[in-house]
């Protein structure tokens, strides 16, 4: 005796399947397309510049950029923006804090009554600039300040 197939039922188990397998491709598409997002989040991070600004109070700001590299200090990124770009000079001298910048674009103040000081994204640096690693998107102003005489 041969079992006689419901037609109904067969339609239901095609379009069962069907319905699984169009699920499962736009789950599918959409995992791909979240995985392109993150690895293109990354190397935009990567490729971001800092931003290099100098302020020497004699003339208007100067500002520069140079190509944000991974585990990079501020005198790394100094060194880097030097080499490439013949409008920006930089001296430091070594001590055992660090780096100590002395001059920038030929300008270098008395040291007895001015420093150039370091401010990341508009706040006063908490490190010298061989101590601080850049980030993606950093702004790093050197201004020259004068030295509290009250201290």
């Amino acid at each position: 005796m041969k079992q006689e197939k419901n037609p109904l039922k067969v339609m239901a188990v095609v379009v069962f399947v069907a319905l699984i397998m169009v699920t499962g491709t736009i789950a599918y598409t959409n995992f791909k397309n979240t995985q392109k997002e993150q690895v293109q989040g990354q190397s935009d991070v990567k490729m971001q510049d800092v931003t290099v600004k100098v302020t020497n109070n004699e003339e208007p700001t100067q500002s520069y950029t140079v190509k944000y590299i991974p585990n990079q200090s501020a005198l790394d990124l100094l060194k880097e923006l030097q080499s490439q770009n013949t409008d920006f000079t930089f001296e430091f001298s070594d001590s055992e804090y660090g780096a100590f910048i002395t001059g920038i674009n030929g300008y270098s103040p008395d040291t007895k009554t001015a420093f150039w000081e370091l401010k990341i994204n508009g706040r006063a640096a908490e490190v010298g600039v061989s101590a601080y690693q850049a980030q993606p998107g950093d702004v790093l102003q050197f201004s020259i300040t004068k030295i509290d005489s009250n201290y």
